[in-house]
């Protein structure tokens, strides 16, 4: 009998290498890969049938059992060494690229960035202005079980109207925002990267939500002129009346029987900011359900689009802490422009001044709505996690 095992890291002897099997024809390879996975033995008689096979099929073959935990030989082959002169074993590295899958159609070369633990995978798309995967097969990707793993997958497009590149982002529902701002600063490290650039550069990027200008800080940093904020409820959108300004600022909000204050407001996407319900102090984020809460938000009637929801705690007036449930995506570790949206609501509420920081899950982030211009800056990190091709 040939042991076979698992080639997993947790064995100390193949953790830096596989094994690759070189035999008369493709008919042991065809025989070992019918064994489970879970075996533990295979049958020697297969070599013995294999000598009936021409020297001519000869070739090496590498053995990969569906791309998961491969089986292979171990050099324990001390019961067939009257074969061995036809059946011979040869230590590959670890770095050997497996064969493409049998039914795949095509390949997607990607890399995955994250901002504060938000994390997209990004695909140079500079050569269409199509974007190279559809939204469904997006949600595969996003899979954190059968796929890469992500919140959404970002293409890098060819710039429009004088713009330096253009942003299109699929949730991972296979839903399509206007844009992101976490993933535009990953963008923008992406971008960077494909240019090899060195020093501190700003990019003109088109998205459906406008015109957005990241600049990439030789310190790794993003700035992002996040433009002007948007309060016409209309335009957010929300069927939440305005008040004597036309603004849905500390507007009551039932939600599922309980009664919410919330003031809306729009950074080129929709978003319910909440500092908690009526009657309450302060939100305590560390108990808030949101995984029930949340979607009763981004689905409420309320809002024809849907919404982004950030759930508040004032720790200062210039230190906010939120809790995301995102449109699309659901809870997430950071949202930029939820970030963004925040601080505009806690200044219309008079909670908190013009700059702040604000503290979410994955980490912190800058956020400035200055009176000169009307704009919202953020200032955040975009790391860079791997590279890879997936198939489609």
């Amino acid at each position: 009998m040939i042991t076979v095992i698992s080639s997993s890291p947790g064995k100390r002897y193949f953790a830096s290498s596989r094994i690759v099997v070189m035999a008369t024809s493709t008919f042991l390879v065809q025989r070992l890969a019918s064994i489970p996975q879970t075996s533990s033995v295979v049958d020697t008689s297969c070599f013995k049938e294999l000598l009936q096979y021409p020297y001519k099929h000869s070739r090496y073959v590498p053995y990969n059992h569906s791309h998961r935990s491969s089986l292979v030989i171990s050099r324990q082959l001390s019961s067939v060494r009257p074969v061995m002169s036809q059946v011979s074993v040869k230590e590959k590295q670890a770095t050997w690229n497996p064969p493409p899958l049998e039914n795949d159609k095509r390949s997607l070369h990607f890399v995955k960035y994250h901002g504060l633990g938000n994390d997209f995978i990004l695909v140079d798309n500079r050569d269409s202005k199509v974007p190279k995967i559809s939204p469904e097969e997006a949600v595969e990707l996003c899979n954190r079980n059968f796929g890469v793993g992500g919140d959404g997958v970002i293409f890098v497009l060819p710039g429009v109207d004088g713009t330096d590149y253009s942003m299109r982002i699929f949730n991972s529902d296979g839903s399509e925002p206007e844009m992101c701002g976490n993933g535009i600063r990953c963008m923008a490290r992406y971008i960077a990267k494909l240019e090899n650039a060195i020093e501190s550069r700003s990019y003109k990027i088109h998205t459906l939500a406008g015109l957005i200008v990241p600049c990439v800080r030789e310190d790794g940093q993003v700035v992002v002129d996040m433009g002007p904020p948007n309060l016409n409820p209309a335009q957010i959108p929300t069927k939440l009346p305005g008040n004597e300004k036309g603004f849905v600022v500390r507007a009551p909000l039932n939600v599922s029987g309980k009664t919410w204050i919330v003031t809306c407001v729009s950074m080129g996407n929709p978003h319910c900011v909440t500092f908690g319900e009526q009657g309450t102090q302060d939100l305590d984020l560390d108990a808030l359900p949101l995984e029930q809460v949340g979607p009763l938000f981004e689905h409420h009637q309320m809002f024809p689009a849907r919404t982004n929801t950030e759930f508040v705690q004032v720790l200062s007036p210039s230190h906010l802490r939120m809790r995301v449930w995102e449109r699309g995506a659901g809870a997430t570790l950071a949202c930029g422009t939820g970030a963004c949206a925040l601080l505009v609501a806690a200044v219309l509420e008079q909670r908190a001044g013009r700059k702040c920081r604000v503290d979410l899950p994955g980490g912190p982030l800058e956020i400035e709505w200055r009176e000169d211009d009307n704009h919202v800056y953020m200032t955040g990190p975009a790391e860079a996690v791997f590279s890879g091709t997936a198939f489609l």
